[in-house]
């Protein structure tokens, strides 16, 4: 093993988080946690990851799990396409190899939803494979140990640190030396004001000797993120209930459970004049990943008569457009946290 190697790793053995699925050698349960923590903070998962793994312990009961359990057991992490790519691969799993996690890299690598860093971390966590796992946090990493001035957003930055980094991957312990070099990003080496002092490594990184630790990674600003104006309907019936809905037409936010919204209503459709509703209108946002919504609230009373007929029948002329294989459900506020649905409703809901 290299001096880096031996390094890194005394100080994992002494200064490693203590995370519950480093209590397993499971590849379901690593697999599992994987998943989650893509582009998700360790803080936000713990919780979510025992709740999931005390409900579906083995890939088998996953596999023949609702996918409205599976949704509403993943809420609060978002990605929902995460959680419906392992529910998939879970079945592939169980019907193609009774129900036993593939120890066939090539294999594993085919299964829904599963990239190279996945298979790499699993197979080295678990199964003590040599694959070097380089997410984010080892691209900065590798980036300052190695003066890597490159744009670390490109493929050929990400393929040249994977090519100087995978040289030092303990061969005994590779699960361990990924995890240790996951642990050294949160702690020490840290997208701004990295604490080189304290670094393990701090002989061997050629960006501290040359003082440019601060000024890596390189990573471009990329593309700004669209804001998109949207309109959020609050609909609510005599008894206080609220009226929600799940789309099954494959679009965004699909199979969760959520408020009627429609990209931008023209005002000659719902205004402050409508007859029908009572409306309050409130301006919030709210960023996902790739866009933000710049949130229209309007909140709507319901009158008996419609509360007679099908939702569709009357929701969709306010929306402006049709949402075919939508359920609708009227529901009471205490009700709300059995239905998985994304942060952004429950953030509307604080609201109202």
């Amino acid at each position: 093993m290299s001096q880096l190697g031996v390094a890194l790793l005394k100080w994992y053995d002494q200064n490693k988080r203590d995370l519950p699925w480093r209590q397993t050698s499971d590849p379901y349960q690593i697999w599992v946690s994987e998943i989650m923590l893509q582009q998700t903070r360790v803080e936000a998962v713990l919780e979510k990851y025992r709740r999931f793994i005390v409900a579906l312990p083995r890939v088998v009961d996953l596999a023949v799990a609702s996918e409205e359990d599976v949704l509403g057991l993943w809420q609060g992490l978002g990605y929902y396409s995460r959680a419906r790519n392992l529910h998939k691969a879970a079945k592939q799993v169980s019907e193609q190899y009774d129900g036993v996690v593939p120890r066939d890299y090539g294999v594993f690598r085919s299964l829904s939803g599963v990239g190279e860093y996945t298979a790499n971390a699993v197979f080295s966590i678990a199964f003590q494979e040599p694959y070097l796992a380089m997410d984010g946090n080892l691209l900065r990493v590798a980036s300052r140990l190695f003066a890597v001035s490159e744009n670390i957003t490109t493929k050929s930055a990400k393929n040249h640190l994977k090519d100087l980094l995978e040289p030092y991957l303990s061969r005994t312990r590779p699960g361990d030396f990924n995890q240790a070099l996951m642990d050294l990003a949160s702690a020490i080496c840290l997208p701004k004001k990295p604490r080189c002092q304290g670094c393990p490594l701090i002989w061997y990184c050629q960006a501290e000797k040359l003082s440019m630790a601060e000024a890596l990674p390189n990573r471009s600003n990329g593309k700004a993120v669209p804001v998109v104006p949207v309109t959020i309907f609050v609909f609510y019936n005599k008894n206080g209930e609220i009226l929600i809905r799940r789309r099954n037409d494959g679009a965004f936010l699909q199979g969760l459970w959520e408020l009627p919204w429609v990209e931008q209503v023209p005002t000659e459709q719902v205004s402050e004049t409508s007859p029908k509703y009572q409306i309050r209108d409130a301006l919030t946002s709210y960023t996902f990943s790739h866009k933000q919504w710049l949130i229209q609230l309007r909140q709507c009373s319901v009158s008996q008569l419609e509360m007679d007929t099908s939702p569709e029948k009357w929701v969709d002329p306010i929306l402006v457009e049709p949402t075919p294989n939508s359920e609708y459900q009227w529901v009471s506020v205490d009700q709300l946290g059995q239905y998985p649905m994304s942060t952004v409703f429950r953030h509307v809901f604080s609201l109202v």
